[in-house]
């Protein structure tokens, strides 16, 4: 089987660390042709090892992070015409370390389920369902919608994070599907894949785990330490391969023979499951003309890109009085909540759950309102 596989590759330091090596050879294992894409610097040593394993090595801005990245090739003048050649286009980056589990059985486990393209991992939230982006595969059938989407959809100068996630995580997800594709997946997870890394290997069956576990924003010790005893004890990996990324990256040295006879204390993080569905919202953009969303965070943002097509009129953003950063998003204006007066207007309730108990009494005159999540 001919499959394209392109990376996307960013360290802020422009260092090709050994775990990311062991990453791109053991996708060659499936792979005939490898894509590199570098977004941002890279070291000389760090573009000798990059060469030696890709076909092709790009050097490019830092814009866009991996969408930006996977356009580069995407939207080549000829790709269009190359892209008959492939029986599956593999789009991933270096976000992970692994795979402890090779890609040789996971691609053959998935080459006899009938779906037109799939991901290492499936989130199931009931209005914003996806697949995480950092290793998705996709079949002929969906090779001109994605260049379409990547062509119309995915500007990498306008990109931050969050329309990383709303934009091409979830958006490139609805539009395959309102195509008429069928997703599938390898796993399912339901998990905070920073925070639950442990859970993520061993309840759920993933075969990686990721990097900014170790960062300071997301880290659980405890659950850090599980998922290393659990790579250990599992799993035919060199450890030193992720201990010397944590050690330059984050400033973390452990000693794991010590580490592992320690109890340790592990907690689950699951993602959030809204209280209403897909249809349930899709039918609430449908009934009604003129619909407002409430919020301008990732979770607005990733129901704008799902449900937008639904809305005859849309008439912008609402945030909490003092909360607005911007005029606009995605065009649309933003207004605080005292700007809009009309309280028969309807809104559809974009935030986290415990948001959205703190705006409820804001929100008890506005009668048309639909929440993600009902009750405490």
């Amino acid at each position: 089987m001919e499959r394209l596989g392109i990376v996307s590759f960013y360290d802020g330091e422009g260092v090709v660390d050994g775990s990311v090596e062991y990453y791109i050879k053991s996708l060659c294992d499936v792979v005939s042709e490898i894509i590199v894409v570098v977004n941002g610097k890279i070291s000389n040593i760090g573009q000798i090892q990059l060469n030696h394993i890709a076909d092709e090595c790009i050097i490019r801005q830092n814009t866009g992070f991996d969408a930006g990245a996977y356009k580069e090739v995407l939207c080549r003048q000829n790709f269009v015409q190359k892209m008959k050649e492939y029986d599956e286009i593999v789009l991933c980056n270096d976000t992970c370390f692994g795979p402890f589990k090779s890609f040789s059985g996971i691609f053959a486990e998935m080459e006899h389920k009938k779906v037109d393209f799939w991901g290492l991992d499936f989130v199931e939230n009931k209005v914003a369902d996806y697949l995480q982006s950092y290793f998705l595969v996709f079949r002929p059938k969906t090779y001109f919608s994605l260049i379409e989407y990547f062509h119309g959809y995915i500007n990498e100068y306008e990109l931050e994070i969050n329309n990383i996630y709303a934009q091409f995580e979830v958006g490139l997800y609805y539009y395959l599907k309102r195509h008429g594709y069928k997703p599938g997946y390898y796993r399912k997870s339901n998990l905070e894949v920073y925070q639950s890394p442990n859970f993520g290997l061993a309840d759920s069956g993933l075969p990686i785990m990721k990097k900014k576990c170790f960062d300071e924003r997301k880290y659980n010790h405890d659950n850090c330490i599980g998922a290393l005893k659990y790579i250990c004890q599992n799993y035919d990996y060199d450890m030193n391969l992720i201990m010397e990324t944590i050690q330059r990256k984050y400033k973390i040295e452990y000693n794991l023979e010590k580490e592992f006879s320690f109890d340790l204390v592990e907690k689950k993080y699951p993602l959030w499951i809204a209280d209403i569905d897909y249809e349930t919202i899709k039918n609430f953009c449908l009934e009604h003309k003129d619909i407002y969303i409430y919020g301008c965070g990732i979770i607005a943002r990733k129901i704008f890109w799902i449900y937008r097509l639904y809305i005859e009129q849309f008439r912008g953003f609402i945030v909490s009085d003092g909360e607005r950063k911007g005029e606009s998003l995605y065009h649309y204006p933003v207004f605080n909540l005292s700007e809009v007066d009309n309280q028969e207007i309807y809104i559809l309730v974009a935030l986290n759950k415990e948001n959205t108990y703190a705006v409820k009494t804001y929100l008890s005159a506005y009668t048309n309102c639909l929440f993600l999540f009902k009750s405490i």
